[in-house]
């Protein structure tokens, strides 16, 4: 077999469609939360800081930075 992002993204929507929630608030409520994972989430905007991650960062004025752009738009392959 090989690897594709394709089934981890249609894995996502279907936990969406099963479960009535965004694939974000299920994982969030359904699994990190009952395992204590306090700071683990999907974010709901990719340019969203999350204190404490590590990540790439683009200065955008003085003191101010915003998330640099990856290629993390889908939740489930890429999150």
């Amino acid at each position: 077999h090989l690897y594709c992002n394709t089934g981890y993204t249609l894995a996502a929507r279907v936990v969406e469609k099963v479960s009535g929630q965004s694939f974000r608030e299920f994982c969030r409520r359904s699994i990190f939360e009952p395992l204590g994972m306090k700071s683990t989430r999907f974010p709901a905007d990719h340019e969203e800081i999350i204190p404490g991650r590590a990540r790439s960062y683009n200065p955008s004025g003085p003191g101010k930075y915003r998330n640099a752009i990856l290629s993390y738009g889908t939740s489930g392959a890429t999150s």
